[in-house]
């Protein structure tokens, strides 16, 4: 064990203590049956390990670090400073009105392996309306002002995730496991109210003050070219080989138009094209003959490896 694999031992136990919802994406079992906290409490202790942890991360040494923790060490500083960055910029719970609907955290546990899928759900379900309220206090806050446009999804999320709810005990899964209909069907029916109380609050109270930006300004986005992307381009760089690549890209159509039919421009030869297009009984054949094209070509070249299982 290196210093590095132990700091990952404790970060990643106290990350999905802190974060529960995020452990089933990872394989960790013991955190199905919870959602986050968006107390101030919470959040507190929140951006205050993401400090802590990056400090602690920065005094461990890379050197003796195999090729792919060393990777890993990177990925982690990157994140870690970034979450750090993004802590004292501003509180994510006043911006992203989606984030207290406890529906993705319930699918999931219907495509994911999971201990026990009705008591886990159940207990989700219990949980909802308090995290709802949580977000509803938060956004509900002066300073809270999502981009209008997020404010806009989550009331369109709010509205599926009632329809969801409302399909879940037909869900194979939870019909073949479900023993205790009252307590799932109590829980369920009121987290239903709870989220149309949420999509309420979001419709009358939220939109009309929704007037933020989701840019995030240049010292961010080069922060996150840099320590997320690892690019070593910032704005201007990038924007430029963008408009270069552009340019060429549109030089080499013009020319391969040319070639084709001459005298023609890019966009009328675009429309000729649409014009060869199968009838609607020859798109499965014609997508799957495209498909096997591009399996040929990508093998030819040794560009990627496939699966030996893998089947068109």
């Amino acid at each position: 064990m290196t210093a590095f694999s132990d700091f990952c031992a404790v970060f990643f136990k106290k990350y999905f203590d802190l974060h529960p919802t995020e452990a089933v994406n990872y394989g960790v079992e013991g955190y199905d049956h919870l959602l986050n906290d968006y107390s101030d409490e919470a959040y507190g202790e929140e951006k205050g390990f993401a400090e802590e942890s990056l400090k602690k991360l920065r005094q461990v040494s890379v050197k003796g670090l195999t090729r792919d923790e060393t990777i890993d060490y990177a990925l982690l500083e990157g994140r870690l400073t970034i979450e750090n960055y993004e802590f004292n910029k501003e509180d994510y719970r006043l911006k992203w009105p989606e984030l207290p609907l406890p529906i993705q955290h319930i699918y999931i546990l219907t495509v994911r392996p999971t201990n026990d899928i009705i008591g886990n759900i159940t207990s989700r379900l219990e949980r909802s309306p308090a995290v709802i309220n949580q977000g509803i206090a938060n956004l509900s806050r002066p300073e809270a002002n999502p981009p209008r446009l997020w404010s806009e999804m989550a009331i369109e999320a709010a509205k599926g995730g009632i329809t969801f709810l409302c399909d879940l005990p037909n869900h194979p899964k939870v019909k073949q496991a479900l023993k205790d209909p009252l307590r799932f069907k109590a829980a369920l029916e009121k987290s239903k109210r709870v989220i149309d109380d949420f999509r309420e609050f979001l419709e009358r109270d939220l939109l009309p003050r929704s007037h933020g930006t989701y840019a995030v300004g240049e010292e961010h986005y080069h922060l996150l070219l840099k320590k997320r992307h690892f690019l070593n381009q910032d704005a201007q760089g990038l924007l430029a080989m963008g408009e270069s690549l552009f340019d060429q890209t549109k030089k080499e159509l013009a020319a391969l138009t040319e070639e084709i039919a001459p005298g023609k421009s890019i966009e009328d030869l675009a429309l000729k094209i649409q014009e060869n297009h199968p009838p609607s009984d020859g798109l499965l054949p014609a997508y799957k003959k495209a498909m096997e094209a591009a399996r040929k070509f990508v093998g030819e070249k040794r560009l990627v490896s496939f699966p030996l299982r893998e089947d068109l």
